[in-house]
């Protein structure tokens, strides 16, 4: 049985133009043991030969990686199943891209990560300011506190709000909007003394809660999943 391989040239011979269109990598594992690299266009379609490298076992992953750098290129994902084929052994293909554009992803993403750190991080602070703001106006402070606490937590809990919105927390945004309604300093809502109190610790139990729920620090999973 021929297979799309079998007219595949040594891949040190391959010209860099020819490397360069290579989107695939497969892994062969032949039924007396033997291992294959070959390199190619998609499922080895157009017009270059692929690019075949007898190995001398079955290599893992760092191994891989280490063998497609020497030509220029770099898994874009990691290789999927392996795969029977039909007169013994298995294969496993794996999308390939540039080392530069590995590079250049890899910065992206690592920018990327730093960016969502320093929104939680702001999240984190703003919401602790918040909430601390909130606790100390359940003490007997002059008037000229209370002014300044709907100032401030109309700042923090809108601040809050739109990190919470960008990190795609949206269902903490309902309550910081209330939150920055309830104490917004343009259109002052007047309660007792007795009334505010129950709300000021409410409000900075739910600040709290943003600090250290929603600000809590993401899993790698979950950062890649986002990228």
């Amino acid at each position: 049985m021929a297979y799309w391989w079998d007219d595949a040239k040594p891949l040190d011979s391959l010209t860099d133009d020819e490397l360069t269109r290579t989107q695939q990598a497969t892994l062969i594992e032949h039924a007396d043991g033997s291992v294959d690299l070959v390199l190619a266009q998609m499922y080895g379609a157009g017009s270059h030969r692929p690019g075949i490298r007898r190995l001398g076992q079955l290599p893992g992953r760092q191994e891989i990686e280490r063998l497609l750098a020497r030509y220029g290129r770099a898994l874009k994902h990691p290789m999927g199943p392996w795969a029977e084929m039909e007169h013994g052994g298995r294969i496993r293909h794996g999308f390939i891209w540039s080392t530069e554009e590995a590079t250049r992803h890899a910065i992206a993403v690592a920018k990327a990560a730093a960016s969502r750190e320093t929104e939680r991080l702001w999240l984190r602070g703003v919401a602790i300011v918040g909430a601390g703001l909130l606790v100390a106006a359940t003490f007997e402070l002059d008037y000229g506190y209370y002014e300044f606490l709907r100032w401030g937590v109309f700042i923090t809990a809108s601040i809050a709000g739109f990190l919470c919105a960008e990190r795609d927390k949206t269902n903490w945004v309902i309550g910081l909007v209330a939150i920055a309604i309830l104490w917004n300093p343009f259109v002052p809502i007047n309660l007792t003394r007795e009334v505010w109190m129950p709300l000021d610790l409410v409000a900075a139990g739910y600040l709290a809660l943003v600090a250290f729920v929603a600000a809590k620090r993401e899993t790698q999973a979950q950062s890649v999943e986002d990228q």
